[in-house]
């Protein structure tokens, strides 16, 4: 196998630490939503508070689950996970710019890791790699 793009190694790598703290994620929301399902509030909006926590998980998990095989299919330089890759770092972008204003860590760290991921595919290497002209 020929030697792998930096761009290619870089943003797989990446996709898979997303994909992992994204798991990390649910399994914070399952916590958060046990505990809100055990406490004394009353039981509609405790119901609603959990089913909402429980949906925002569900999210998390097929999020979870798309970035890691983006990763794998990046890696084996398919051209749809090259531009999967791009909208989804992308949308990650957009969705952790509000990390800026709550000094969120975790938030901070998934946009360095999203742009990081936007320059290493754009990388002439690794476009010619997976075969996107443009």
């Amino acid at each position: 196998m020929a030697k792998q793009p930096w761009g290619i190694t870089l943003a797989t790598a990446l996709l898979v630490i997303s994909g992992a703290l994204t798991l990390l994620s649910v399994a914070f929301l399952f916590i958060l939503g046990s505990l809100i399902a055990g406490t004394g509030i009353a039981g509609a909006v405790s119901g609603a508070l959990t089913a909402t926590v429980m949906f925002m998980a569900l999210i998390y998990i097929v999020l979870a689950v798309a970035y890691l095989a983006v990763a794998y299919f990046l890696w084996n330089h398919k051209t749809w996970a090259w531009w999967v890759a791009i909208v989804l770092a992308a949308i990650g972008v957009l969705m952790n710019l509000t990390s800026l204003m709550a000094l969120s860590i975790v938030g901070i760290l998934m946009l360095v890791i999203n742009v990081v991921v936007i320059i290493g595919l754009l990388q002439k290497t690794a476009k010619s790699a997976c075969k996107v002209k443009f």
